[in-house]
């Protein structure tokens, strides 16, 4: 029953992880043997990025750290033991071993990875009072609880592999350019030795570079387009994974936390400039969406 809530849950990135896996098959060949290849990879992959060892190795990639200092411990901790014992009385079955971690960047974010971490920055820590870290503590717990951080680690390590394939390809691609195009010390020593190479297989050899460049071209879109689906693909299922995690904060007492705390990142200024990447995670936690379905919630509430 858990594992069709799963799939229900993250279906859409279970069929990007489907997509990316059948691509670097392609890429790696499609024959038997690289089946077995990518499959031994990718499952070696799979099973290290679900283990702690694979939770550690993310955490310390996005900077993680435990509380260190006594300030910390003395702020912070309480802060997370409160919230964490109000959804442990909703969850029993969450786990004791998650834990809070610290991010040394001073932009205002939280997040959680994998089953066991819940991470806010110094930023946050230093904007928002203690009642709404409470909140945003809260929703992280929220995507743990809702299953919500295990299947982005799928998609990752899909794409990590296919971008792996084509810059494997594209370095074949490359040593093969070398070669038609004579940039190479040994091709120069044997042009030397072959002055008198026909004009037709001059131009073969032209065709060659061009149609190796063309497919070089092809792979960079390839991969530029993908990502970029990828992410606007997974827009309405991020949208969905934000609003179940608040309403998680909701049903254990920490709405008006959370409340409080999207607010005053409602109001803080955005940057002028944005990549295509950065409007798309904009879009997936779009605050105004956030703050009406909570204060909705609340409504409910004090109807009831």
């Amino acid at each position: 029953m858990r594992f069709i809530q799963f799939l229900k849950v993250n279906g859409l990135y279970i069929l990007w992880t489907a997509i990316y896996f059948t691509l670097a098959w392609l890429v790696f060949g499609t024959n038997l043997q690289s089946l077995i290849i990518v499959s031994s990879i990718y499952a070696i992959s799979i099973a290290v990025a679900l283990s702690p060892i694979g939770e550690a190795m993310l955490r310390r990639l996005k900077g993680c750290r435990p509380l260190k200092t006594k300030k910390e411990k003395d702020y912070l901790q309480p802060l997370f033991d409160e919230v964490f014992q109000s959804a442990k009385e909703t969850n029993p079955n969450l786990s004791d071993d998650i834990k809070l971690y610290l991010v040394d960047s001073m932009g205002v974010n939280s997040f959680a990875i994998g089953r066991k971490t819940i991470a806010v920055t110094e930023g946050a820590t230093a904007t928002l009072s203690e009642e709404e870290l409470k909140g945003i503590i809260a929703h992280e717990i929220g995507h743990i609880n809702c299953e919500h951080t295990k299947a982005p680690l799928l998609t990752a390590i899909g794409n990590l592999l296919f971008t792996t394939a084509i810059f494997a390809s594209r370095k074949v691609l490359k040593v093969l350019e070398d070669i038609l195009r004579g940039n190479s010390n040994t091709v120069k020593i044997v042009r030397q030795s072959q002055m008198g190479l026909h004009i037709g297989l001059k131009i073969l050899r032209m065709l060659f570079v061009a149609l190796i460049f063309c497919t070089k071209i092809f792979f960079d879109v390839l991969v530029f387009v993908l990502i970029d689906l990828q992410e606007i693909s997974l827009m309405p299922l991020n949208q969905s994974h934000e609003y179940q995690a608040d309403k998680f904060a909701h049903e254990i007492g920490f709405s008006q936390q959370l409340l409080n705390a999207l607010y005053i990142l409602q109001n803080m200024p955005q940057p002028e400039k944005e990549t295509l990447s950065e409007r798309v995670n904009k879009a997936n936690i779009n605050l105004a969406y956030r703050i009406e379905k909570l204060e909705e919630l609340e409504e409910v509430a004090c109807e009831e």
